[in-house]
């Protein structure tokens, strides 16, 4: 797909998910994965550079290169934020193209849960 993008979807948006187990019984635990996100977001979105030697050498241990991250980025920024609309259209998307094969896809609204970032954003200082 090349810019800009005319779906319903938009712009891809890279999410993180946890397990409903973990938010439930460990929410200390889970709010701290989530204050790590956006701690680690924010580093990569300030150093860019970073970003790239992470990503290329850590992550991928070389087998991309820096045009394929710069590439990557370009495609899909890093950001903090997703909207439950956002997930109900990619859900809506999956169904249609039968990706996922689901018989009976959930209702995003009943199970996207923001609160543990929009904590970890407050905290951190992150619009």
């Amino acid at each position: 797909m090349l810019k800009p993008y005319d779906t319903p979807l938009g712009e891809p948006v890279r999410v993180l998910v946890m397990t409903e187990k973990l938010y439930r019984e460990k929410p200390a635990v889970a709010q701290k994965v989530l204050e790590c996100f956006v701690d680690s977001t924010r580093a990569f979105i300030q150093d860019p550079k970073a970003a790239q030697k992470y990503v290329v050498e850590q992550m991928f241990k070389g087998q991309i290169t820096g045009q394929d991250f710069q590439d990557a980025i370009a495609n899909s920024p890093y950001s903090y934020d997703v909207t439950v609309d956002h997930i109900q259209i990619t859900t809506d998307l999956m169904v249609k193209y039968g990706v996922g094969k689901m018989t009976a896809p959930p209702r995003a609204a009943d199970w996207v849960k923001l609160d543990l970032l929009q904590k970890a954003k407050a905290k951190l200082g992150v619009k």
